[in-house]
């Protein structure tokens, strides 16, 4: 810029400014295909889906010929997603890099295997697309976001302690629609507009509307921040494309050797009994993965608190009403464990256990009687492939 106001001695004869030149050199610097970053980082991750017949990797360009989009996953990504893509969380929230493109983590192109619940921010455009892409799916909006958009709203310590038990509290609808017509009659809030709203949209946050759809213990998205922190530690901001994507292949290293600790762990532990209900916690213990039972731990040992006060029996079913020590009596959705301890239950019911929580998560059961469409021949395929890949790693540590 100097050398240039120089030749035409002023800036005023220039005829553009400093930032103009500098958004410029940053439209040029944009990678191209031919020669340079982007066609070498295609070139890599084409490469490595020529080893892995599972991996698979697409771009798309601009009409200037630069990169517009680039999009890979290796296959045990792809298997993973096989056996625990029920749940999708998805956050807005991005890391870039030297190109200030931001760097999206989500599940996608997995055999058109839709998930059940997708849980987002609340970004507008994502709820459009998800609508589109996934229109069987439930939205659920992420419940830390929530809370926060409540602080920014309603300068109302108590009017955010109130919202919350309408976010959370296990009630039946009735009950939420009864608690938050008092709650804004409490706070003067029959008007206000941001309330209004957040109650046209009570059924994508609320508990009392999505008990019955399984989350897997997600109500926020919390998980997807907690990789974003993560990843930081291998992404800079002057990283080129070809680093940025080497390094996410090192973060993905570092999840799954530890994946693989924590399943060496669940299979060759001993679990300390430790609730009083032995015959259940073994039970538990025996299928359930090392952090999922320390969940299943905490409902037993809230057996404690419980007392059954009522028993019905309506045709083959039996009603139990229990109620806490000390409080009210109300008929809790948690006390499955209760049940189990009335009706002296020594071993957890198969029709309460889920695969994606047992220690054989990954084992490929012959799915080859679903279907003879190609889809299916590959979604049996890429099974077989996650089990292999597993066992060949448990041969290299053992």
């Amino acid at each position: 810029m100097g050398l240039m106001v120089g030749q035409v001695d002023g800036y005023a004869n220039v005829g553009f400014t400093k930032k103009d030149l500098d958004n410029h050199f940053q439209r040029t610097r944009r990678a191209k295909f031919i020669g340079g970053d982007s066609n070498a980082t295609i070139s890599y991750l084409l490469g490595k889906a020529d080893v892995d017949s599972m991996a698979m990797a697409r771009y798309s360009s601009t009409d200037e010929g630069r990169l517009a989009n680039l999009f890979w996953a290796d296959g045990i990504c792809r298997s993973d997603y096989q056996c625990f893509g029920d749940v999708l969380t998805f956050d807005t929230t991005y890391r870039k890099n030297k190109y200030r493109r931001p760097l999206v983590i989500f599940s996608e192109v997995m055999l058109n295997k839709s998930p059940s619940v997708v849980v987002t921010d609340g970004d507008e455009a994502i709820k459009a697309v998800i609508r589109e892409i996934f229109p069987d799916a439930t939205h659920r909006l992420c419940g830390w976001h929530i809370q926060k958009n409540v602080t920014a709203n309603i300068k109302n310590k108590n009017f955010f302690n109130d919202f919350r038990r309408c976010l959370y509290a296990p009630w039946h609808p009735d009950e939420f629609e009864e608690y938050w017509e008092n709650m804004i009659k409490k706070y003067g809030l029959e008007e206000n507009e941001w309330v209004l709203n957040e109650y046209e949209k009570r059924k994508s946050w609320a508990s009392a509307y999505l008990r019955n759809k399984f989350c897997a213990g997600f109500r926020t998205t919390s998980r997807c921040e907690a990789i974003n922190n993560f990843i930081k530690r291998f992404i800079g901001i002057r990283q080129s494309l070809l680093e940025l994507v080497q390094n996410l292949e090192h973060a993905l290293r570092d999840y799954r050797n530890n994946e693989l600790v924590s399943q060496f762990k669940t299979l060759y532990g001993e679990p300390v009994l430790t609730t009083g209900l032995e015959a259940l916690e073994l039970s538990a213990a025996n299928f359930c993965t090392r952090e999922i039972l320390g969940e299943v731990k905490k409902e037993i040992q809230g057996v404690v608190a419980l007392d059954v006060i009522n028993e019905e029996n309506i045709s083959t079913t039996v009603v139990l009403k229990v109620k806490e020590f000390g409080g009210e009596v109300k008929a809790f959705l948690a006390a499955t464990f209760c049940a189990m301890k009335r009706l002296g239950l020594q071993k957890l019911p198969d029709s309460l256990l889920l695969r994606r929580w047992s220690k054989d998560a990954k084992k490929y059961l012959d799915e080859s009687s679903a279907g003879d469409t190609t889809q299916d021949r590959e979604r049996e395929f890429l099974m077989r492939y996650g089990a292999l890949s597993v066992a060949a790693m448990w041969m290299v540590v053992i």
